[in-house]
């Protein structure tokens, strides 16, 4: 819907025969992964303006499987190999002129580590890396990068009709950058505005400074971290932030011990008491009592009783408090 409702475009998708076709396919009786399968069933042919020429559903297949079981971009990758080591679970995603290749093994999870190998880089198997940390993150920042390919020319006509985005913005991240933030000038490019100029012009409009402009198209917070602004999700510390939560969260652990032996304390002195009342037992010897010694010795239980429950009480409370604190 991204791409549709912001550059037009069509999903078309797999159907589940064509899924199931090319499972069936697979060497060795591997599995596609869950969420690539997820992926196909809901636009593994079309999708927007996601796919370049060389990522296709049909192409793809080509690309994995010819007459001999394994794919040609597996064939092609393995010529520059002195001595081929690649696994037999490669699964091509995407290619460029033979040159560079997207890949996941079909060994690694329901949604597994995408890895990319490219011919200018290096030659042999030490060239491939792990270029992003699920088959989500990848989808993810291949939506990304054709938003920063096609994005520039629509916020260029809204500038000239002074029809700029307002609030919160629909935008794609991958995971690391929840907890590692987005900086300034990548935070630009999300939304389009490639220079500085273009967003303090956007920003002007509407009274604000960029960095407003963009915690209010995101959602997030620009924070400070040493020299530089980076935007985090409003749920984000800081370390000084988790130190003073951290600090506060201990004192008040200790305030709760030092509770929790008070209530110990009156334990035992309400167990000495109802001793010495008793002739040493706890609970016996009530016959022998006369009246009002047989009321406060219940009077002296009921209390016991009361301090016991205030002490399991605060014992979870401790507990809680310090899971948190770790």
């Amino acid at each position: 819907e991204f791409f549709l409702d912001k550059y037009g475009g069509k999903i078309i998708s797999c159907t589940k025969e064509e899924v199931d076709k090319l499972e069936s396919m697979l060497p060795d009786s591997y599995q596609l992964p869950a969420a690539y399968k997820e992926f196909l069933l809901y636009g593994g042919k079309e999708i927007g303006q996601l796919y370049e020429p060389g990522s296709r559903f049909d192409y793809i297949k080509a690309l994995n499987y010819v007459k001999n079981g394994r794919g040609s971009a597996i064939s092609l990758l393995k010529q520059y190999e002195a001595n081929p080591q690649l696994p037999d679970d490669i699964y091509v995603l995407s290619t460029y002129m033979s040159s560079y290749f997207n890949f996941f093994r079909l060994t690694e999870g329901e949604n597994p580590p995408v890895y990319e190998w490219n011919e200018e880089d290096e030659v042999g198997t030490e060239a491939i890396v792990k270029a992003h940390e699920s088959f989500t993150d990848f989808i993810v920042d291949e939506i990304r990068m054709r938003n920063f390919l096609l994005a520039p020319d629509l916020i260029d006509e809204m500038l000239e009709e002074g029809n700029l985005p307002k609030g919160k913005q629909f935008w794609l991240l991958v995971s690391i950058e929840y907890k590692e933030g987005v900086d300034y000038e990548r935070m630009i490019d999300y939304f389009g505005f490639i220079s500085y100029r273009k967003i303090e012009n956007a920003a002007a409009t509407f009274g604000l400074d960029s960095y407003s402009y963009l915690e209010e198209l995101s959602g997030w917070k620009a924070i400070k971290v040493g020299d530089e602004v980076r935007f985090f999700p409003q749920s984000y510390e800081s370390p000084e932030e988790k130190e003073k939560k951290a600090s506060l969260l201990q004192k008040k652990i200790e305030e709760k011990k030092q509770e929790l032996a008070k209530v110990e304390k009156r334990i035992t002195n309400f167990k000495d008491r109802i001793k010495n009342i008793s002739g040493g037992n706890l609970t016996g010897g009530i016959n022998f009592f006369d009246n009002p010694s047989r009321l406060r010795i219940k009077e002296l239980e009921k209390e016991l009783r009361k301090q016991k429950v205030l002490k399991q009480n605060l014992e979870k409370e401790i507990a809680k408090l310090e899971r948190n604190n770790n």
